[in-house]
């Protein structure tokens, strides 16, 4: 699937199989933890490609804070709704 997806890319032995070597074990990892943060595969393919030219932790921990905004913003405006339909509910019960 995430071979599918452009995200990896092992390289094959003379037989065809692929061949897992440590970067594409952590590539994996990697993709497994941000689908778990809930990242769609488009927005996985661009921190893999980051971390592998860089080499550094900076990609992942910029994916991992832009997701924790986006769930912020979202819980956020979820409360909001919450609140104010509760408001317009109570006024609407003590207006009868």
């Amino acid at each position: 699937m995430w071979e599918s997806a452009g995200l990896l890319h092992p390289p094959r032995d003379a037989a065809g199989h692929r061949v897992f070597g440590p970067a594409e074990m952590r590539d994996i990892k990697i993709v497994q933890l941000l689908r778990q943060c809930g990242l769609p595969l488009p927005q996985i393919g661009p921190v893999l490609d980051d971390l592998r030219r860089t080499g550094g932790p900076g990609p992942l921990r910029d994916a991992v804070a832009r997701r924790r905004a986006e769930l912020t913003r979202r819980a956020e405006a979820m409360l909001e709704g919450a609140a104010a339909l509760h408001r317009y509910l109570t006024e609407r019960a003590t207006a009868r």
